[in-house]
């Protein structure tokens, strides 16, 4: 696993110095910074290579750590306050997976006209299918983050039913041209800046709106923004927790994905 981000490591040192329009003073200052950076993370990855890799234990699960399976199964009793096993759990994953299946199988795909009986290659099928079908994806920017605030709009009429308390924090919907298809930053607890749920809208033709329901729920609302927004807004937490990185999922023990991934 470590051993796999040394080619996004060494790139920097691949890469061009200073633009060649560059001249004099400016492009020596530049040139220099460049080398300067360059150095140090040689520097680095001479400790990494050298020192870090080899002291580097070969497993990377939490089983290979003292008393691994003890910090294992107290994780997973903070997670989901229960006392299942691990193998119990994976158990009720597998059947809730086949169930999703099913209903994909007997829902989905037979109406569609795919034969079911063979479902995973009807399943690839029907995705290839989607994929390369024109009616799901918007021709500008403007028209999938329009895509995108019209499903919010509609998750938040939506939530009433479900929720009793809401952020004071407004949830900004706002575009990318880089990064993951779609994330949330928490907005501040001052109110001066708002929650953003960024869209990437580069390579339009990568970005499918079936999508946008998914990502909506879990980026944005009721997601990370309710989920971030409403810690932060409670006076009555410790500020470690009101204030915690939405991103740090691996912080033990965090619930932040959780949720966002359940109410997907």
């Amino acid at each position: 696993i470590i051993e796999g981000g040394l080619p996004e490591m060494t790139a920097p040192l691949k890469l061009d110095g200073a633009a060649p329009l560059l001249t004099g003073t400016l492009r020596t200052d530049i040139e220099a910074a460049i080398e300067g950076c360059r150095d140090r993370l040689r520097q680095f990855l001479a400790f990494f290579v050298g020192e870090y890799l080899p002291a580097a234990r070969a497993d990377p699960a939490c089983c290979a750590l003292p008393d691994g399976a003890a910090i294992y199964n107290f994780c997973l009793k903070w997670h989901t306050t229960t006392d299942l096993t691990a193998e119990e759990i994976h158990a009720m994953g597998l059947e809730e997976v086949a169930k999703i299946e099913g209903r994909y199988r007997d829902e989905v795909l037979a109406p569609l006209g795919f034969d079911v009986e063979d479902y995973p290659t009807a399943l690839k099928a029907f995705v290839a299918s989607v994929q390369e079908d024109p009616q799901f994806y918007r021709p500008t920017t403007d028209a999938l983050l329009q895509v995108y605030r019209d499903v919010c709009a509609e998750i938040e009429n939506l939530l009433p039913g479900l929720f009793k308390e809401f952020p004071r924090s407004p949830l900004q919907i706002t575009t990318r041209q880089n990064g993951p298809a779609a994330y949330y930053l928490a907005g501040t607890a001052d109110g001066k800046r708002p929650g953003r749920f960024y869209v990437n809208v580069s390579n339009l033709e990568k970005r499918p709106t079936y999508e946008a329901v998914a990502l909506a729920l879990h980026e944005a609302i009721p997601g990370h923004h309710h989920q971030v927004s409403l810690a932060m807004e409670n006076e009555a937490l410790p500020k470690f927790l009101r204030h915690m990185e939405d991103r740090r999922y691996e912080a033990c023990p965090c619930r932040p994905n959780m949720y966002s991934s359940y109410v997907e």
